[in-house]
């Protein structure tokens, strides 16, 4: 599936009001509100729908050398379930962010990892985007997806998770997992109650079987002897 031009331009036009405004503008908040909206959408529809490699590539291209532009924007997408898969369909973009990450104040990190990440985390009924957000937690963890080993710091290009950073990570990829394992069984139990039961094969009481013999051996009996009486008659 193709997702055209027209999420990358409401992203470039929601970037370029919110560079035009002073510090000041009381249009401020609702600008920065736009263009993280307009990121959300976009990074969720790469995760929702079966969007191209070629596709996916030309997003990444040109969105990943403008991570700090939209920084803002990339670090409101972590809190959100919808968006961890969009995320590992951009994996230049995701890098960029996780080095935003390594930049950004641990109480903030916090705030939108444990707080309200894991807050979104217990509304989501999804096992797609509830598994998609452990491999982002793990990956701004400095985890290589491909290998499931830590990153050395070359690869890391100096940029590593601090400590209070990383615990926030573990807190939110925790709580995915936990809730996607509850989720599955939950499922597992409706599907279980959806299927019809069993039938069940009484076996028949000997005592019916015997009388069932008896009255056929004396209804054969009975038959004989009519038929005995008869030839005699006759005769």
């Amino acid at each position: 599936m193709q997702l055209g031009e027209q999420p990358l331009l409401r992203i470039w036009a929601a970037r370029d009001f919110l560079a035009s405004l002073d510090m000041a503008s009381d249009k401020l908040p609702n600008a920065r509100e736009e263009l993280a909206s307009a990121v959300q959408a976009l990074l969720a529809d790469v995760a929702a729908n079966d969007v191209g490699e070629t596709e996916r590539r030309a997003l990444d291209g040109a969105l990943s050398p403008h991570a700090a532009e939209l920084k803002g924007a990339l670090l409101k997408a972590l809190r959100l379930c919808s968006c961890a898969r969009g995320f590992l369909g951009l994996p230049l973009l995701m890098e960029e962010t996780r080095r935003l990450v390594c930049a950004a104040p641990a109480k903030g990190t916090a705030q939108y990892l444990e707080e309200a990440l894991c807050a979104d985390i217990d509304q989501c009924a999804e096992p797609i985007a509830l598994k998609a957000v452990v491999d982002p937690m793990s990956f701004l963890n400095g985890q290589d997806l491909d290998t499931g080993k830590a990153r050395v710091k070359r690869e890391l290009g100096g940029h590593d998770l601090p400590a209070p950073h990383k615990k926030s990570c573990r807190t939110a990829l925790n709580r995915a997992s936990k809730a996607l394992g509850a989720l599955e069984v939950a499922q597992r139990k409706e599907q279980a109650a959806a299927r019809p039961a069993p039938a069940v094969h009484m076996e028949r009481d000997v005592r019916l079987d015997d009388a069932e013999e008896a009255a056929s051996r004396e209804a054969a009996r009975t038959a004989a002897m009519d038929a005995l009486f008869s030839k005699a008659s006759v005769g």
